[in-house]
């Protein structure tokens, strides 16, 4: 059962012949699948992502989300669609300065005029499944590390349990020792509440706990690998088609 359908999807910037960023984009999105997208600087990494997730219109073709052509919903019918069924974690965190820290995982319920019980409940669940205890103990954001910031932006995205989830480069802004940390939590979320999760990524580490990984080249879909028995040989093969496309695991 597909979670995300895109269907000839053109976007194009400037007026005119303008700037073609993605061409003819055509893809699907399984339920409880967990899919990378790499592509050099310019490739139209953030764009499919924004276009995908409904914050930008395409110039032509399709988004289908749970069976709903996002292009015949009107305006407050998106809104619903974008706070019930979609979740976001961008890579500078986009927390709230003067909310503590349940205050800001609990925001989307709140917008969504949730029962106090239920939100009890699912930030409850949150609390357990992503081991945010001593997080939300803590008395503000300004307390918490590089590291936590993510993971509370993390259950933010994931607690109204939306169908698919986006995340614009989830590690970017953390190093090297918390980029496991992160990718095993969205591993976990994959699997404990079996959503569909879509993650524009740079970096060929993060890419290898994914179940697919698509790349793309001058807006268009170049190629696409899916991950094997071992985890190992995933990363290889992720590493040698960024070679082939002339970047590296730096640049990508």
């Amino acid at each position: 059962m597909s979670v995300l359908e895109l269907k000839e999807i053109y976007k194009i910037f400037g007026s005119g012949h303008g700037h073609i960023a993605l061409k003819n984009i055509n893809l699907v999105l399984d339920k409880g699948e967990f899919v990378a997208v790499m592509g050099p600087s310019g490739s139209g990494k953030t764009t499919l992502m924004n276009v995908a997730a409904t914050v930008m219109k395409a110039s032509s073709g399709k988004v289908i989300i749970n069976g709903l052509d996002m292009e015949k919903l009107n305006k407050e019918k998106l809104a619903i669609m974008r706070r019930e069924k979609i979740g976001f974690v961008f890579q500078d965190f986009r927390l709230i300065d003067n909310l503590n820290i349940e205050e800001n995982i609990i925001l989307p319920l709140v917008l969504n005029e949730v029962k106090a019980n239920e939100i009890d409940n699912k930030l409850n669940r949150l609390k357990d499944v992503l081991k945010l205890e001593d997080i939300v103990n803590k008395k503000s954001i300004y307390e918490l590390s590089g590291g936590e910031k993510q993971k509370v932006a993390i259950a933010r995205a994931i607690i109204h349990e939306p169908a698919i989830l986006f995340a614009d480069e989830p590690t970017g802004k953390v190093d090297s020792n918390l980029t496991n940390n992160i990718m095993n939590l969205f591993k976990k979320i994959n699997k404990n509440f079996g959503m569909s999760i879509m993650m524009g990524t740079h970096d060929p580490l993060s890419a290898s706990f994914c179940d697919r990984v698509l790349f793309l080249k001058d807006g268009e879909i170049y190629n696409q690998i899916h991950k094997g028995e071992e985890k190992s040989d995933f990363y290889k093969r992720i590493l040698d088609v960024i070679a082939f496309l002339g970047g590296s695991r730096y640049d990508f």
